[in-house]
């Protein structure tokens, strides 16, 4: 497997996507940010920003912690 994870605007290199825009719903991002927590991904391609090419599960637990 290779472990890639396309997060879209749900979650960035650098944060996570915005609710607070048309069509935003903080709850179907908070279910789906619970979702993206627990996979087991090396590599993350997020819609805006830079991709993360090492540790992505890291990255994202980092990305969470700091979110809440």
């Amino acid at each position: 497997k290779r472990q890639i994870l396309f997060t879209g605007d749900t979650i960035f290199s650098d944060g996570v996507g915005r609710t607070d825009v048309p069509g935003g719903n903080e709850e179907k991002i908070t279910e789906s940010l619970a979702k993206i927590a627990n996979l087991k991904v090396q590599k993350m391609l997020p819609g805006h920003g830079n991709p993360v090419v090492k540790d992505a599960s890291k990255v994202i637990q980092d990305i969470l912690s700091a979110s809440e």
